[in-house]
């Protein structure tokens, strides 16, 4: 099933692309999001107490990236993360959804 932007609408074509856009920008902020949640709690940070063994070293990373999701700190960062991660579905969302209401059946 494929949406051809010839012969449809304005309104429809102006649609698409702002659910294309939309998607766009909304990806583009959660991969932000999350790349400063992790540089934000030093997830990736190799730190000397952290040179032990292998099982407590993993251990500690994990516990400083939990602190994302629960310290006061972070909110605005989790509030900007989930809304663009939502954003970016509902728009994919749409835009499925477009595409199956008019978009065109190819013939075997």
């Amino acid at each position: 099933m494929t949406l051809k932007m010839e012969g449809q609408p304005f309104l429809l074509q102006l649609v698409v692309w702002a659910c294309v856009t939309s998607f766009l920008v909304c990806f583009a902020v959660a991969l932000y999001a999350n790349i400063m949640a992790i540089r934000r709690t030093g997830r990736l940070i190799n730190r000397a107490e952290d040179r032990d063994r292998w099982g407590e070293r993993q251990g500690r990373k994990s516990s400083r990236f939990g602190r994302f999701f629960v310290a006061e700190e972070f909110r605005s960062l989790r509030r900007l993360s989930y809304s663009a991660w939502t954003g970016a579905v509902l728009s994919f969302g749409s835009l499925l959804l477009l595409i199956f209401l008019f978009g065109d059946r190819a013939s075997p």
